[in-house]
């Protein structure tokens, strides 16, 4: 029996599966959306848990048509598992829309019909200090929503998150080694070597920084229980008081889609899934059934193609919003001087230990004293660049 156990990261990831006979699995992750916009389609090939290889599925056909017969193309991006349509298009009310696609070795899939189901909106979007249940003090964020009308609302969640970084050291300048100058000190009989060393004004700021995350797990929720057409307090992400990303800055995105009850169970299948109690269950299903399959055969298809409508709604806050002292540094900072003003003292491990903190740990220069006493430190405490960008996104408010 093949077991199946599928990670899913911001629905967006490769399902790896393991299995005594491993079977190769076309996976596809797929969401038309009502928002006017370039959709995406993403195509990869399943692969064993003890492998970590991203397989593209390359040059297939993808389409989507509509019940009019109306075609929407999609084209690969490069080197991606990712398929993107030729135009910007929307899910409309009161049509359908199927997915198809032809591999290059000439299998073809096709979905189901699927609709746009009703419509949602943010009421709110808000975060609230809170002790979880672990007993961690922090910030939870919370979603309320509406459906647009009196049926049951399927709504599932993700989110991205963007902090601002402001890191401890600034870069002073730019180090560039000359090769390896040798000399000879008759005073002190002494041989040495060193490098000249060149400094160049640093070209882009590299103090403040801009990160972005994204949700890497399946939050869902429904009405079903309730009277009325309202989905309250969901929480969508817990933040410790001591988490750096509240540290300057913080800002949160949700996008909330409102499904059908077909695709609700689906995604509400693989969160059991994904659960450490499920996967530690003896009854864990082997194989979960989406909505696309083979054309000409009965070959098992991982993913689901799915039409939701969506809404989207940002809020920003900091740790002091909510009373907490400001969380120390996500990065310890290692702070390494170097005095080279007396190279026979400096020896050749010293001058060659300066040289690889420069130019293979990638060290930055944050001081200079004396025209020969260099103060480097580890890049994630003084340039931003090596892990986030330095670019303001267009969103930001400060």
């Amino acid at each position: 029996m093949l077991i199946v156990n599928i990670f899913l990261l911001g629905c967006t990831e490769p399902y790896p599966i393991a299995s005594e006979n491993f079977e190769e699995l076309l996976v596809v992750n797929a969401t038309l959306t009502d928002s006017l916009q370039y959709q995406t389609v993403r195509l990869t090939n399943s692969y064993p848990l003890n492998t970590d290889t991203l397989v593209y599925v390359n040059n297939a056909t993808v389409y989507i048509r509509d019940n009019n017969n109306q075609i929407f193309n999609f084209s690969q991006v490069a080197n991606d598992s990712t398929y993107i349509s030729d135009m910007p298009f929307k899910a409309v009310e009161n049509a359908s829309y199927s997915l198809h696609i032809t591999t290059q070795d000439g299998r073809e899939y096709q979905s189901t019909e699927e609709t746009t189901p009703q419509k949602v909106t943010i009421d709110n979007l808000y975060a609230e200090a809170r002790t979880n249940q672990q007993g961690v003090e922090g910030v939870q964020i919370y979603t309320d929503v509406t459906g647009t009308n009196n049926n049951n609302l399927y709504c599932r969640y993700e989110y991205d998150e963007t902090f601002k970084i402001v890191t401890p050291y600034t870069v002073y300048a730019d180090m560039e080694f000359s090769e390896r100058v040798y000399f000879y000190n008759s005073f002190l009989d002494c041989w040495y070597y060193f490098y000249y060393i060149m400094l160049h004004p640093v070209e882009e700021q590299t103090k403040i920084g801009y990160k972005t995350n994204t949700s890497n797990t399946i939050v869902l929720a429904n009405n079903s229980q309730l009277i009325s057409n309202t989905i309250n307090k969901v929480e969508n992400k817990f933040i410790p008081k001591d988490d750096y990303v509240i540290s300057e800055r913080y800002s949160f995105l949700v996008y909330v889609y409102s499904e059908n009850y077909q695709a609700y169970q689906y995604f509400e299948t693989l969160k059991k899934l994904n659960s450490q109690e499920s996967s530690l269950s003896p009854n864990q299903p082997g194989f979960i059934q989406g909505n696309i399959s083979n054309v000409s055969n009965q070959e098992k298809i991982i993913g689901y193609f799915n039409v939701a409508s969506v809404k989207t709604k940002r809020i920003f806050f900091d740790f002091s919003n909510f009373g907490f002292s400001k969380p120390a540094y996500f990065s310890e900072c290692y702070v390494n001087e170097y005095d080279y003003r007396d190279k026979c003292a400096l020896g050749i491990y010293n001058a060659d230990l300066l040289y690889y903190d420069a130019n293979t740990r990638n060290y930055r220069l944050v001081n200079i004293v004396e025209d020969g006493i260099y103060t480097l430190v580890n890049p994630e405490c003084a340039d931003c660049t090596t892990f986030a960008s330095n670019v303001k996104p267009d969103f930001w408010e400060d």
